[in-house]
């Protein structure tokens, strides 16, 4: 048993000297960690590019979203809003919040695409709306 131990012949999964070195100077090993901090390197670049890239594109969201509750509107309404927008195809509702002409015109083109009860209540709705923004 203590010839087992003292053998020195055998290389154990400890020993650096099992890497291979490619017939370079530079063992494979460091080849390995370099070229997975460069894959790192390129995940985190491109992870935070995509982010960045979509927060960019949420912005308007974001805006609207604390645009109408400083002007006191519920959360009904501003959904009610964003509905008028995407159904009229306005890529946001800011621009329903600036101009009272403009709210009309889109809350009328959003109520023509819906029928009985539900294009009343749009109506009222929308009414509400415009005098909560818009009255003097």
């Amino acid at each position: 048993m203590l010839s087992f131990l003292a053998q020195t012949d055998r290389v154990y999964f400890w020993d650096p000297s099992w890497w291979p070195t490619g017939g370079s100077s530079l063992p494979l090993k460091w080849l390995y960690v370099i070229a997975g901090m460069l894959v790192v390197f390129v995940v985190i670049r491109y992870g935070t590019r995509y982010y960045y890239r979509l927060k960019r594109r949420f912005e308007p969201v974001r805006i609207y979203s604390h645009v109408a509750g400083k002007m006191g509107l519920s959360t009904e309404q501003r959904w009610m809003l964003w509905r008028v927008a995407k159904a009229t195809g306005l890529t946001t509702p800011l621009t329903l919040l600036v101009c009272a002409d403009t709210l009309d015109w889109h809350g009328r083109q959003y109520v023509e695409t819906l029928s009985g009860a539900g294009a009343r209540a749009a109506e009222r709705q929308l009414e509400s709306i415009a005098s909560k923004l818009f009255s003097a």
